[in-house]
């Protein structure tokens, strides 16, 4: 974290020094927005503060509906959820906003636009519009089965979060199906990140609503071997992968 925050106040600095000199403010927005990613995971306070200086800042100087502006919008809508999950209002305006940029900087049949479909279902399920929550999840996954022909970790990603979406809403029989595509893509890629491990875990706890305590405990094995990979079980997510195998 020290090294990112280093290379963020250098580019910061050439940033300040590029305005000075040619008039252009976009390096030295960007450096700040790559200043408040850096401060996320340790003073998401800080990060939120950066993200809302850039994002006012961005149509003062003719760069809104710009990637600067998704990515600045994409660290805002993460930081709100942590520091004001409560604030279902903003976070939706948040997913809205982003969905409408990647669909006009993307396009509407690109990878990248159907991971932002996925990502925004948690906000809209979190806020209680499970209409447009599961609109969402179906979308993006019916998305990445017309774009991509063989496995790819964006089809896993939309297939996952819709599993997450249906189990949740107690659709365990509907979730499994969904996520043994996800995990299925997973293994063949030979996937291994938290996300991953996710999955896995809340596979095995859906298997083991429906009954299906063999698929459970195989899909909680792998979610184990990920934690191992990342050195992650002596954690809450490894207590709880863990508890759940026993």
């Amino acid at each position: 974290v020290d090294t990112a925050q280093r290379h963020a106040s250098a580019a910061i600095a050439l940033g300040e020094r590029i305005l000075a000199e040619d008039g252009d403010p976009e390096p030295l927005l960007s450096a700040k927005a790559s200043r408040a990613m850096s401060l996320f995971s340790g003073n998401p306070q800080a990060a939120k503060v950066i993200f809302e200086e850039v994002l006012e800042a961005l149509p003062r100087h003719g760069l809104q509906d710009t990637d600067l502006h998704f990515t600045v919008l994409e660290g805002l809508d993460a930081t709100l959820s942590v520091t004001d999950p409560d604030d279902t209002e903003r976070l939706i305006a948040l997913a809205e906003e982003q969905l409408r940029l990647s669909r006009l900087i993307d396009g509407p049949d690109s990878g990248r636009y159907a991971n932002t479909l996925a990502q925004q279902v948690p906000n809209f399920s979190r806020a209680g519009d499970h209409d447009r929550a599961e609109q969402l999840a179906f979308e993006a996954a019916a998305l990445t089965d017309r774009i991509y022909i063989t496995p790819h970790s964006t089809k896993a990603g939309a297939y996952c979060q819709l599993a997450a979406y249906l189990h949740l809403r107690g659709r365990y029989a509907e979730a499994v199906e969904r996520y043994a595509v996800a995990n299925d893509i997973n293994t063949r890629l030979k996937l291994s990140n938290l996300h991953v491990e996710a999955c896995f875990r809340l596979s095995g706890y859906a298997y083991s609503a429906i009954g299906d305590q063999r698929s459970a405990l195989a899909n909680l094995e792998q979610s184990w071997q990920v934690l191992g990979d990342h050195d992650y079980r002596v954690s809450p997510t490894g207590h709880a992968s863990c508890g759940v195998r026993a």
